[in-house]
């Protein structure tokens, strides 16, 4: 743990979900084209990557998915390195929830706290 600056907890539902245009953008994840017949990669493509996708593409600098459940509710744990100067924890803010049942969705932790509730501490009391 610790080598980005923030943890994210993204709905287990929700992990299929595209990133926000400003994440997609940062990245610029490509993959790779292959041509159906040959089998034979013919060029490269910018892709806009689920967070799954984004979190398997980042784990060499950032480590694996942790799941966990909190609440009764499924989730994956992802180590990013996001920006407040370029407004990208501003986009993934605006997925927060305040409804009841949703407060965890897309909530940023800190190192301490991500192992707290790694821990199965109730960090949102």
């Amino acid at each position: 743990m610790a080598r980005g600056n923030i943890y994210l907890l993204v709905p287990d539902a929700e992990k299929n979900l595209n990133v926000p245009l400003k994440l997609k953008e940062k990245w610029k994840f490509k993959e790779p084209v292959i041509d159906p017949q040959t089998g034979q990669v013919t060029g490269e493509v910018e892709i806009h990557p689920s967070w799954l996708k984004a979190a398997n593409k980042l784990k060499s600098n950032f480590g694996e998915i942790r799941t966990i459940t909190y609440k009764g509710a499924p989730f994956i744990l992802i180590e990013l390195e996001l920006s407040f100067i370029n407004g990208e924890v501003a986009e993934v803010q605006k997925l927060q929830s305040n409804q009841a049942g949703k407060t965890a969705n897309y909530r940023i932790l800190t190192n301490t706290e991500a192992k707290a509730i790694l821990d199965g501490q109730d960090i949102f009391l």
